[in-house]
Formats: structure tokens, C-alpha cells, sequence
């Protein structure tokens, strides 16, 4: 199964970041990506990382994305909130996705079962909802993840320090998912 591994935001515009450590979406994922795409190789899988970059926007991506004739598209991304209580994970897909929606509750469980988070929910997003450009406009079923908030000290650290066993758990899954899809 050829996976599209989307690197959330790019180094112009890296996305949240941390108040505290100044970690940002960009930064963290670049590396997580890389992990995840080694394990689906390992695992027979075609995975192609994406940096928005190459797009040349946040609009085209869909569009390059699409060309890479993707059977399912994961874009990584980490939470942030101005109250600095906020804290969990969430996984996003378009609404209405036959496939999309029961990926983001199987990748949800993964997240929350490899971090410890506490499991916000699932989103479906519409056309209008901020993020939803790349879930609704891919030929391929997309989710967006959002494993913890950088905004919360917490999350934080359980991002950094079970980065490879979140990694693990998203590899797994998708892997488990492409048996049965």
C-alpha cells in the first residue's frame, strides 16, 4: 500500500510551538515522519514522506499529493492552546469518509494506548473548517493527527519522550489497516 506521510507545516512556518521548549509541529514531525516511513517500508509498505514545500502551498498540496497516487494519506501535526490546560489527542478526517472515519478511531487508540493521553475525540471536518483543505480534497481517504498539545507541559513531555513508541504505535496501525483495507 503506497502511503502519502504528510509533514505538518514547513521551516518558513513551523506551526505551534512550544511556550516552553520552543519545539515546534514542523521540527518534531520532520524526524517522527521519517521513523514511521522506515517501519511501513520495513513492513512492504510504499511510503513517500511529503514536505509541504515541495507543493509550493498549503493549497496545492492536495493537488501533489493526489499525483503521488497515495491509498491513504496520514498528515502529522501536534495541538496548541492558549490555555495551557488543554491536553489529549485528537485524530481529524473529512466528514462523511466511509474509510476516514474509522481510521481516525483505530489511529486514536494507537496515540492515546502509545502516550498516555487522554482521548479527546475524533473529528469530522466540512469544507469551511480550519485543516480541512487536505482531508476533503485527496482522491485517497486522509486523517489529520493531533497526538498532544505543545502548549501543554505535559503532552509535551510525553511527546518527546515516547516519540518512538508513538511512532511505532502509527506504523502499526496503518500497517493493520492496509491487512484489512
Amino acid at each position: 500500500m503506497r502511503f502519502a506521510l504528510v509533514i505538518g507545516h514547513e521551516r518558513a512556518k513551523q506551526g505551534a510551538a512550544s511556550p516552553r521548549t520552543g519545539l515546534t509541529e514542523w521540527h518534531y514531525n520532520r524526524s517522527l515522519v521519517a521513523v514511521v516511513a522506515g517501519l511501513l517500508q520495513q513492513a512492504g509498505h510504499d511510503p513517500v514522506m511529503v514536505a509541504r514545500e515541495a507543493a509550493g502551498s498549503y493549497s496545492k498540496l492536495p493537488g501533489y499529493v493526489n499525483a503521488l497516487d497515495a491509498d491513504l494519506v496520514v498528515s502529522f501535526h501536534l495541538n496548541s492552546n492558549a490555555d495551557h490546560s488543554a491536553h489529549g489527542s485528537e485524530v481529524l478526517y473529512a466528514w462523511g469518509s466511509s474509510k476516514g472515519a474509522p481510521l481516525a478511531e483505530v489511529l486514536l487508540d494507537a496515540i492515546v494506548g502509545a502516550l498516555g493521553t487522554r482521548r479527546r475525540r475524533t473529528i469530522g471536518l466540512k469544507a469551511g473548517d480550519r485543516g480541512a483543505t487536505l482531508l476533503l480534497k485527496t482522491a485517497a481517504p486522509a486523517v489529520l493527527l493531533e497526538p498532544g498539545f505543545v502548549s501543554n507541559e505535559a503532552d509535551e513531555d510525553k511527546l518527546t519522550r515516547l516519540k518512538q513508541g508513538y511512532a511505532e504505535a502509527v506504523a502499526t496501525a496503518l500497517i493493520d489497516w492496509a491487512a484489512v483495507a
